[in-house]
């Protein structure tokens, strides 16, 4: 049986990632600050252990050292995209040095890091599909401290293997980050729908939640000790992606391509948080966020399952039967139903 530590475990990776690891039988450890929640009652009832502990606090983590790990997947991140430097770096950075201490002491045969596609920043038109071997230029301040901690990891010489996955842009039943403010404009109307013809150009790398767990779980085999892009097959530019949601809500897919204002990127910020991270750039051509998986194919054997429309309309559902969708709280929900029953 081997011994799994999760930091960020009760997140939504990494409640995702525990039960999975839970079907294959292994002995999972979730360390958290808040050991006092309904998502640890859940997990506990599932036979996962915690621990209270916090990665900005190596004293903290020193009951654990004789715990003896095989596998430390750390994932415990501010994500806050252009929140205060300081604290990103605080949880990012420091929390991931305290956590390779700890592997180290706790003599893990495997470390494992949630980074990002934000470590590496937007591509220019021309740089589409880019690997890991385009140079990395963040546009913000969470992707600095995602590429500091890779370079903290990448030079450490303790003797176990290190993996980072670079990940993109995840979504699904329960994730709030992209499809559900994509839903709400499209009801809404709010300024993310009145700004699509700046950034309908724009690419997005979307996965599906449960492609990230098999693209994870792809580091529990014997795969080189490297840096990995994980993201889906369809990468698609933002409009395209507005559209398939909106036709599988039954909407017109076309209203804001009349639309003719000739928007500036200054007054539109800070309105909404998914059209914010779209407009961070380069202030130059690199505004897109589409990277090559292949990679990661080649050397792990990893295959994205979920195509997009699928995964869009299993995110929907979920949000539909859960009550929480913008537009069911506005009394379409036979409406919404119909829809859904005739995908």
């Amino acid at each position: 049986m081997t011994k799994i530590l999760i930091t960020g475990g009760t997140g939504y990776l990494g409640r995702n990632l525990c039960n999975q690891l839970l079907t294959s039988n292994h002995q999972v450890t979730i360390l958290s600050r808040n050991i006092n929640s309904p998502i640890v009652s859940s997990l506990e009832e599932k036979g996962v252990l915690f621990f209270r502990g916090n990665t900005e606090d190596f004293n903290s983590l020193k009951p654990m050292v004789s715990e003896k790990f095989d596998v430390i997947f750390h994932f415990a991140a501010n994500l806050n995209m252009d929140g205060d430097k300081d604290a990103l770096f605080n949880i990012n950075v420091k929390g991931t040095k305290n956590m390779l201490k700890l592997a180290n002491k706790s003599s893990a045969a495997k470390f494992i890091f949630a980074s990002s596609i934000e470590a590496m920043g937007p591509v220019s038109e021309r740089d589409i599909f880019a690997d890991e071997t385009y140079g990395c230029s963040p546009v913000n301040n969470y992707g600095e401290s995602k590429l500091e901690a890779e370079k903290i990891i990448t030079a450490n010489n303790s003797g176990f293997k290190s993996i980072i996955f670079r990940i993109g842009n995840v979504y699904g039943p329960d994730g709030r980050n992209f499809i559900y403010p994509i839903i709400a404009s499209i009801e809404r109307k709010n300024i993310l729908f009145r700004a699509l013809p700046l950034i309908a150009s724009r690419y997005l790398s979307f996965i599906f939640i449960e492609d990230v767990i098999r693209g994870l779980l792809c580091s529990l085999s014997d795969i080189p000790s490297e840096t990995y892009i994980l993201t889906g097959d369809e990468q698609l530019p933002f409009g395209k992606i507005y559209d398939l949601c909106a036709q599988l809500l039954g909407k017109d897919t076309h209203d804001y391509k009349i639309l003719d204002k000739d928007f500036n990127k200054s007054e539109l910020l800070g309105k909404n948080a998914l059209l914010d991270y779209i407009l961070s750039d380069d202030g130059n051509l690199k505004i897109h966020r589409a990277y090559s998986n292949d990679k990661i194919k080649r050397k792990a054997g990893f295959r994205a399952k979920v195509d997009l429309r699928t995964g869009i309309k299993k995110t929907i559902e979920f949000f539909y039967k859960k009550g929480i969708l913008p537009i069911y709280k506005k009394g379409f929900k036979g409406f919404i139903k119909k829809i859904l029953e005739n995908l």
